[in-house]
């Protein structure tokens, strides 16, 4: 199923006219003041010291947004660092006035939760963090460029990982406050909820197809610092629950595994691996909108990409080549996932003809007359 996303220029709420972005920001922050007071009143929490943390979290947002327009030349909304950064803001301040601080940070985490629920609809709105091609996905429209939507993927279906992040992190957020709630152990919450996005975050990673991010041995920077993050709250924190130590234990096993099956594969594709990363995706995307048949294309990754149209049977046909691959271990493993989604931008199923010395030839099995 294909969803086209309107493209809203602006939403007027009392005569000002806000970016999607600065729309679904609002309801957020909104919603999350209101959650957050309520939970207070809950748990006999201070309101005072909470409207306090919710300053805090707007000027260090605020801040960060001004800094980074210094010193960058432009505005960026990295969701990660600015809400890690409020998170520290947070801590520091409740450590300052020695107020005790699990309580606390659980609202804190609960409100940060709530805002980045509704950060991730305006993601989607906006046409920033989008997915990887997909066969089945969302369409992006051409206003969207406005935005700083790629032109490469107009009109190629991408899968929306911005909803279903924001999906997940919801469901994170009932789960554990409830749990919270009626354990009444202060601090779970965060911990828990923590662990939670890291090992979420790690994982999306995977399906995220925005061209603006560093890799290093086939990790994303944002999976690094997931990773990292998860291991420092391993490390300092000691929750007394054994389901909570349980989940850190799991948690951050399988984010090592992770980290480890990337660097091996990295190694052992010798580099190859680096043919499935946004940009070079979005390159291929961007040769198969404009290739002419019998011309050879050589992307930035080393890969020769090759189309040729054939008559069988009075029935048109598409033959791929691919060329260029540097393991021979993997060679057929890689073009057998590049084929299919470089032939999925067109709407077709490829199939091997057959596999020469780094040189590997597809055809679409069905016809286009």
């Amino acid at each position: 199923m294909m969803y086209n996303v309107p493209y809203l220029n602006h939403v007027s709420i009392l005569g000002k006219k806000l970016k999607p972005f600065e729309f679904w920001g609002i309801i957020g922050l909104a919603s999350a003041i209101c959650f957050s007071l309520v939970l207070s009143n809950f748990f006999n929490l201070s309101a005072l010291i909470i409207l306090i943390l919710v300053l805090l979290a707007i000027s260090t947002f605020n801040l960060f947004n001004f800094f980074s327009f210094k010193l960058k030349g432009r505005r960026e909304l990295v969701l990660y660092h600015q809400t890690f950064l409020i998170f520290i803001i947070h801590f520091l301040f409740l450590d300052f006035l020695e107020i005790p601080k699990a309580a606390y940070l659980d609202i804190s985490i609960f409100g940060i939760s709530v805002f980045l629920i509704f950060g991730r609809i305006g993601c989607f709105f906006s046409g920033c963090c989008h997915g990887k091609p997909s066969r089945k996905g969302v369409v992006y429209q051409i206003n969207h460029l406005s935005s700083g939507f790629p032109r490469s993927y107009l009109g190629i279906q991408l899968f929306p990982i911005q909803l279903l992040e924001s999906l997940l992190i919801l469901i994170g957020l009932v789960l554990f406050i409830s749990i919270r709630i009626w354990s009444g152990v202060e601090g779970s919450f965060m911990q828990t909820m923590l662990m939670w996005y890291f090992i979420l975050r790690f994982i999306l990673e995977f399906f995220r197809g925005d061209v603006s991010r560093n890799y290093f041995f086939s990790l994303s920077h944002s999976q690094w610092i997931s990773f990292t993050l998860a291991v420092a709250l391993f490390l300092l924190t000691h929750p007394s629950s054994f389901w909570i130590k349980s989940f850190h234990v799991f948690g951050l096993a399988g984010m090592s595994i992770g980290v480890f099956m990337a660097i091996l594969l990295f190694f052992l594709t010798q580099k190859d691996i680096e043919k499935f990363y946004p940009e070079h995706l979005a390159e291929l995307t961007e040769t198969i909108r404009h290739y002419q048949p019998d011309r050879v294309y050589k992307t930035s990754k080393n890969m020769g990409i090759s189309f040729a149209v054939v008559l069988q049977k009075d029935e048109k046909k598409i033959i791929l080549s691919l060329s260029n691959f540097n393991s021979k271990a993997f060679g057929v493993w890689i073009s057998d996932i590049l084929a299919n989604f470089i032939y999925g931008q067109i709407g077709e199923i490829p199939y091997r003809l057959k596999t020469k010395s780094g040189v590997f030839q597809y055809i679409n099995l069905k016809s286009d007359n």
